[in-house]
């Protein structure tokens, strides 16, 4: 499955393997379901990020929104004191009029990675590769670093079932 994040950039990227990639990150996420899977962040020389996902225990029937949240998982594992979605620009500012849709970034909080795809994690559809932009959002610098935040999953019920540290691969 290829999450479509910018879908002229996706096709790019995936289709330019001559692109050197500079850096990598990873978050591992699991649950006592069974639900065991990890995003991966491959920052290319061009300064795209590829964000590719890869799951499995994911129920057949249930969907689940992924997302960027601004900290990282304390130490007691509490995937609830994460913080909200990770968003430099301001776009999540009402959670009842916001609308994030591929074809219109501009308007997506920088986190919000369904949003952004115009997809879902499914039960039979569990990796995929996406273009999260045409920034850099692993590299040590710049307002839309990704590492050392963390990547929650939440199921079709709003229900918030795993998350991981976003860290060096």
């Amino acid at each position: 499955m290829q999450l479509k994040i910018f879908a002229g950039l996706a096709a790019l990227a995936l289709a330019a393997p001559a692109v050197e990639a500079l850096q990598n990150s990873v978050a591992h996420l699991s649950c006592s379901t069974g639900l065991n899977g990890t995003f991966a962040f491959t920052m290319l020389a061009d300064y795209h990020t590829i964000v590719s996902a890869n799951f499995t225990g994911l129920p057949r029937r249930e969907k689940y929104s992924y997302f960027v949240n601004q900290y990282p998982v304390p130490a007691d594992g509490d995937c609830s004191k994460t913080g909200g979605l990770f968003d430099p620009y301001g776009a999540y500012t009402n959670p009842r009029t916001y609308r994030c849709k591929p074809g219109a970034p501009a308007k997506c909080a920088i986190g919000d990675l369904t949003g952004r795809s115009g997809e879902v994690l499914k039960g039979n559809r569990m990796h995929g590769n996406a273009v999260v932009s045409d920034f850099d959002v692993i590299s040590s610098d710049g307002p839309f670093y990704f590492r050392g935040r963390s990547v929650v999953l939440f199921n079709s019920h709003q229900r918030l079932v795993a998350c991981g540290n976003i860290v060096a691969a």
